[in-house]
């Protein structure tokens, strides 16, 4: 069975070979992904919005582009 890392709206996650990252349902959203070929390792990203100037405090840093993608 494979390991899947599952990765939720708002979030994100790095895997390595045999790993396989996925996210369900990103309907408006958008899911990025990365991936080293000689390192074996990959981030998904699924984010729902462009930049967090209008963020509230509970925000996640992963709900924005901005902030979301440095992270990984």
């Amino acid at each position: 069975m494979p390991n899947l890392i599952k990765v939720g709206m708002a979030d994100y996650k790095v895997g390595a070979a045999p790993a396989t990252l996925i996210s369900y349902g990103l309907g408006s959203c958008i899911g990025l992904s990365l991936y080293d070929p000689k390192e074996k390792v990959g981030g998904l990203l699924h984010y729902m919005l462009p930049d967090s100037k209008q963020a509230r405090p509970s925000d996640t840093p992963a709900k924005f582009i901005d902030t979301g993608f440095p992270l990984m």
